[in-house]
Parts: C-alpha cells; structure tokens; sequence
C-alpha cells in the first residue's frame, strides 16, 4: 500500500510513430521495426485505462512531454512526445 508506480515512455504522435509505414503497423499504435523489433506508442487514455481501471491504482499525474530533438551531425529535427505518469496504490483497500 502506499507504492508508487512512475511510468514514461513514447506516445501518441512521436515522431517515430509517424515515420513508420503502413505496412509496418501491427495494430493501434503497434508497430514492427526493419530488425523486428516491436513498438507501442501509449495514449494517456490507454495508461488511464490500465492503470486505474484495470489495476486500481490511483492516478497522481498524467501528462504529455513534448520536447524537439536535434540531432547537428545529419541536420534533423526530431519531435518527441513521451507519456508521463504517476500512479500510486491506495493506502486502503476499498474492498
């Protein structure tokens, strides 16, 4: 009781996720690399789900971060968008 899960990884509508093609994508954001390799792209509604509904975790935060990555030697501009959360397990069971 009392615990904390803290979460980030790739969302919706990284620039990673848009440079895959059709052919690639798996299902809703799921998607499998040249070297087959696989990639999920999460929704805050999606950890929403998992997370309280799902696991009965509470919800302490919940959020996008959206950051510009340049990369100087090949002269590119990535847009990143990572999910970001916190979750923590009730103190008491509602049981």
């Amino acid at each position: 009781p009392g615990g904390y899960v803290l979460f980030r990884d790739y969302a919706e509508m990284d620039q990673a996720q848009l440079r895959f093609s059709e052919d690639q994508r798996l299902g809703l954001n799921y998607y499998v690399r040249q070297d087959g390799t696989r990639s999920f792209f999460f929704s805050l509604e999606g950890l929403s789900w998992l997370f309280e509904r799902q696991c009965g975790l509470e919800r302490v935060e919940a959020r996008l971060i959206r950051r510009v990555v340049l990369n100087r030697g090949a002269g590119l501009r990535m847009r990143r968008v990572f999910a970001h959360c916190v979750y923590r397990k009730p103190l008491r069971c509602e049981c």
